[in-house]
């Protein structure tokens, strides 16, 4: 499964499922991602000694793909950015 390390945002396809992961010692909280994720909202918890904090997440398979912006409370004065790849299959050469 793909991993997305907060706050860095990341590449994902339409339809993915994808686990946003947190190595800081405080839980995050990521909002305003109800655009082009199946929730507006996720909580990541804290590493738990070397092992990072997961939380799944899907992302919609019905919108364009494209850069989305999030909002993330570990950050301030930025927006995070995560850009959604089509998963449409590549041409096959005949």
């Amino acid at each position: 499964m793909n991993k997305v390390k907060c706050p860095d945002g990341g590449t994902v396809t339409l339809g993915e499922t994808f686990d946003w992961e947190n190595n800081s010692s405080k839980a995050v909280s990521i909002t305003n991602c109800g655009s082009f994720l199946t929730q507006s909202s996720y909580t990541v918890p804290a590493k738990n000694g070397g092992t990072p904090g997961t939380t799944p997440a899907t992302v919609l398979t019905d919108i364009t793909p494209g850069n989305y912006t999030y909002t993330e409370n570990t950050i301030t004065g930025s927006t995070p950015t995560m850009k959604v790849n089509s998963s449409m299959p590549k041409s096959e050469k005949y």
